[in-house]
């Protein structure tokens, strides 16, 4: 890549340390290589980063999160439908331990900030 480095809004500590000045804020980022990262970041400092697709290394505070958006974090491949799920797993994980309930309309009506630069 030369000289650039490439920047990852979920997980470039550039970008998240001092958007979590103050507050809490949980992320979840896919490369195009299918790396996979779940993040929390609190004041400042990524507290929480894991793979959850290579379920690897999954803090064992999560694994019983991990259960609960349906997928086991002991397990290896795919689920049982022979799809990983893991956006919408990580979309759970984040809903249950933020507590926001997520809904069409909470969705519909958040105002999201998103981006991408090549």
């Amino acid at each position: 890549m030369g000289d650039c480095a490439r920047i990852f809004g979920g997980v470039s500590e550039e970008l998240m340390l001092p958007l979590s000045v103050a507050r809490e804020v949980v992320t979840h980022a896919r490369d195009i290589e299918a790396v996979s990262s779940f993040n929390v970041w609190q004041n400042g400092e990524r507290v929480v980063y894991f793979d959850p697709l290579l379920r690897d290394p999954v803090p064992t505070v999560w694994e019983p999160r991990m259960r609960e958006a349906g997928i086991d974090p002991k397990a290896e491949g795919p689920l049982p439908d022979g799809l990983f799920h893991m956006l919408e797993a990580s979309f759970a994980m984040a809903a249950n331990y933020t507590g926001a309930l997520v809904t069409p309309e909470f969705l519909s009506a958040t105002a999201f900030l998103m981006g991408s630069a090549n």
